[in-house]
């Protein structure tokens, strides 16, 4: 929290190069949410071992696109979710035989609770990332950017210790 004030205080003192972003950049920071889910769903859905493309991305991503991969072959893409039966190492350094953990967000959010849902939230964060650049605050849809991307490799999207900005839909921003 100390750091957010900090580096907040920072951005207002030149607040004029920042609220001075291009459109484009506005409209890319909009959007950044479901481009990731997006593009994380597609190139999930294609991964195919014989393409020599998707193994190096695989490899790069420590074999999520070949989990995630799994995971939509195994369940299938639901409009409103199922349990999805996984099992991670949880921190312990114990290996186990039968791991299968989805580590991506968006893959994570639509296996489990639904197209639908993950649909909402890329609408959610879309209109909070809009209504909050409106106001010329550009700190924390970069933050909401920043967390999408990570969002690529972490399951936490929708995990209030990692993604506070969940809950500014109840504040007036």
């Amino acid at each position: 929290y100390f750091t957010y004030l900090k580096i907040k205080q920072k951005i207002l003192k030149r607040n004029d190069e920042y609220v001075k972003i291009g459109l484009l950049r506005k409209y890319l920071l909009v959007i950044l949410v479901p481009m990731c889910a997006i593009v994380s769903l597609v190139v999930t859905n294609s991964y195919n071992s014989a393409n020599n493309l998707t193994v190096i991305l695989n490899n790069i991503f420590n074999h999520r696109l070949e989990l995630g991969k799994k995971g939509i072959e195994m369940y299938g893409l639901k409009l409103f979710g199922q349990q999805v039966a996984m099992n991670g190492y949880g921190g312990t350094n114990n290996l186990m035989s039968k791991y299968f953990f989805i580590d991506n967000s968006y893959v994570h959010i639509a296996l489990r609770y639904g197209v639908v849902i993950l649909f909402v939230i890329c609408i959610y964060f879309m209109c909070l990332n809009y209504r909050i650049l409106k106001n010329n605050n550009i700190f924390i849809p970069i933050i909401i950017g920043f967390i999408a991307i990570n969002s690529l490799v972490a399951h936490h999207f929708i995990d209030l210790s990692y993604n506070p900005f969940i809950l500014c839909f109840f504040t007036n921003i």
